[in-house]
């Protein structure tokens, strides 16, 4: 007893030497624990992980680690299948602060070891997408961190719910391997839907999930299938009506089955209740004239028609003509009694580019909109001129006149006689009696030119129109000049001074000798005239007898 007692004595005071300075510290202890056991620096700590004279068992450490003697006494998971093996064959201290306690190599880890077998999808991942804080559930793991932040393996739980996000809101209360599986999200195993509230039948049987549950097949991240039970006691909740309100007092089956939408052709269908009403000759057309039934053809292509315009369904007869302007909207001229006649009308005309006033509004619409050699309709003139539909019967005699203001220089929708020209805008003015002339007294027809009459180049020389009943006596240079003696305001209204315009001036009682007595008539063939010139200027020649004074 006495030698025991030596030799622990001898072994106290050893210890205590050695606790005393740095240096006989750093001989005793392995190294620097790690920084979560950091705490248990110092010899007086040793035993707290230690027993004397013994190897490290591992009991000391499920003391502290509780979240790994819970997996140890709940039989499950990694550290219970591994429970008869000392702690220090995976976790090493003494290695410095910021050493590594986990001594294993990720790559070759089993992961069946844990009792989660990584299969399917799983099989793919790497270990942080699972091992990572925000998915540990075990409090005694979440408080260890808290303290000692370091990356942690443990605390996670079998169940899919830490990981993944419940896309079903908790309406479902089994576990998820009851309907899905790790190869695939969408993959459902054993699910009976004719254990719930809508069984599938008819065409519904063959129907995918994903068409009556949103976002089955999806991939994106914040996209889930609604799983939720819907108001099925009509088909609203997956199917959108065609009718709108028409049918809002009665339910899809009323006239449908899930056999078949179309099996409502089998049955009196009130058209009115649609959104299209059938009236006038709308009304007599048999359905198939409108609805074809084409072999896999949806029901929208059927049914749900295009209906806005009448060129949905009718050929647009204008080829695009009123598009622009009408928005080829058919009710602007035309009815459901019928095509024709036409609704346009004349009030409906003046809004156009033109207007009819006049002759035209006597014109039926085909004098105008009617191509006999095409045979076809036009309502788009490219050019609003007269030429469009009336004969040029100048001739082009106007063509510059006509690139100005057109046949309005002249002529009026009134009536094509009536005429508003200005002749004294030409090198002819109207004066005297010639405003009162007819138009057709000076242009005549132009040569052997049927119907064409001549208005330009014409001559404007007097004996072009009036006859020269002077016998050509005041001809000068081939050309009698008219103006010389008279005016237009009438034939003897004379501008003639015998003073300048002779060589015989009239004085004393010459002046009032009149004309005649001695300019006489002379004949010459069968052509009487006075003679102005030459004439005699001698006395002898009008004074003959001798007492003539």
């Amino acid at each position: 007893m006495k030698k025991k007692s030596t030799i622990e004595n001898i072994f106290f005071w050893s210890v205590l030497i050695l606790t005393s300075t740095t240096s006989s510290f750093s001989q005793f202890s392995p190294g620097e624990l790690s920084r979560a056991h950091q705490t248990l620096e110092g010899t007086e700590n040793c035993t707290k992980c230690h027993d004397v004279g013994k190897e490290i068992s591992g009991a000391k450490c499920l003391g502290c680690h509780q979240e790994i003697q819970e997996q140890v006494t709940a039989r499950h998971g990694f550290h219970f299948s591994h429970s008869t093996e000392a702690c220090v064959v995976c976790h090493k201290d003494h290695l410095g602060r910021d050493a590594k306690t986990v001594q294993f190599d990720e790559r070759k880890f089993d992961h069946d070891q844990t009792g989660f077998h990584l299969n399917g999808k799983h099989s793919d991942l790497t270990c942080e997408k699972c091992h990572s804080d925000t998915h540990i559930v075990n409090q005694s793991v979440k408080n260890l961190l808290s303290k000692y932040p370091h990356r942690s393996y443990v605390g996670l739980t079998s169940t899919c719910s830490p990981c993944h996000a419940d896309p079903h809101n908790g309406k479902f209360k089994q576990e998820c391997s009851s309907c899905h599986t790790t190869t695939a999200w969408t993959t459902v195993k054993n699910f009976d839907h004719s254990t719930t509230k809508f069984p599938l039948d008819g065409k519904h049987a063959d129907v995918s999930c994903s068409k009556c549950h949103p976002g089955f097949t999806s991939t994106k991240k914040d996209e889930h299938p609604d799983m939720k039970t819907q108001a099925f006691t009509d088909c609203a909740p997956c199917h959108s009506s065609p009718h709108v309100s028409k049918f809002e007092n009665k339910t899809c089956n009323s006239c449908h089955t899930s056999d078949g939408w179309n099996q409502a052709l089998r049955k009196p269908f009130d058209h009115n209740m649609t959104r299209y009403r059938l009236v006038e000759k709308h009304a007599s057309v048999r359905c198939e004239q409108c609805h074809r039934a084409i072999e896999k053809a949806t029901f929208a292509k059927v049914f749900l028609l295009p209906h806005q315009q009448c060129i949905d369904c009718h050929e647009d007869k204008h080829h695009g003509e009123f598009k622009q302007r009408y928005n080829n909207n058919c009710a602007t001229c035309h009815t459901e009694r019928g095509y024709k006649p036409s609704t346009f009308t004349l009030a409906k005309h003046a809004t156009t580019n033109f207007s009819l006033t006049g002759g035209h509004l006597a014109i039926t619409c085909y004098d105008c909109h009617y191509r006999t050699v095409s045979a076809e309709l036009v309502f788009h003139f490219n050019n609003l001129g007269c030429e469009t539909c009336h004969k040029d019967v100048h001739n082009g005699e106007f063509a510059s006149a006509m690139n100005k203001s057109g046949c309005a220089t002249c002529h009026s929708t009134e009536q094509w006689k009536t005429t508003t020209f200005d002749h004294s805008a030409t090198k002819f003015p109207l004066t005297g009696k010639h405003v009162s002339v007819l138009c057709t007294d000076c242009h005549k027809q132009e040569g052997n030119k049927k119907g064409i009459v001549q208005f330009r180049k014409i001559s404007v020389d007097c004996e072009s129109c009036h006859k020269d009943i002077h016998q050509r006596q005041f001809v000068v240079n081939e050309k009698t000049e008219c103006s010389t003696c008279h005016k237009t305001e009438g034939w003897h209204s004379l501008t003639f001074n015998h003073e300048t315009q002779s060589t015989f001036s009239l004085k004393g009682a010459h002046k009032n000798v009149a004309c005649k007595d001695c300019h006489h008539e002379e004949k010459t063939g069968d052509a009487r005239f006075v003679r102005f010139k030459p004439l005699a200027t001698t006395c002898a020649s009008c004074h003959q007898q001798r007492n003539l004074k």
